[in-house]
């Protein structure tokens, strides 16, 4: 099934080092693949909804919508942290539940 698909390449991403590919993913690089980005996008959005950060979910779509120069804003106003701990919150819930998947 392509979630399955979806998760083990957003799972291989995490293990070459989440922080920087998450980035490039919210940051529009035209250094990730768009097999990459569609992981990290289905990563990003599932961990949100299955965790405290769904509540914020709406607004983050809207600060995402807003462009990139916006997008520490956003976390600080939505999640009341940065970027970093947003990334580092959402590579631990990729790693325990895709984890499990290999």
């Amino acid at each position: 099934p392509y979630y399955r698909q979806l998760r083990q390449t957003a799972f291989a991403n995490w293990q070459q080092g989440w922080a920087s590919k998450a980035n490039e993913a919210l940051g529009g690089s035209d250094q990730i693949t768009p097999d990459g980005m569609h992981a990290i996008a289905f990563a990003l959005v599932e961990s949100m909804m299955s965790s405290e950060m769904r509540r914020g979910f709406p607004d983050f779509v809207s600060g995402m919508l807003q462009g990139g120069e916006k997008l520490d804003d956003m976390f600080q106003k939505v999640y009341r942290g940065t970027r970093g701990e947003f990334i580092n919150g959402t590579g631990e819930w990729i790693a325990q539940r895709y984890g499990q998947l290999q």
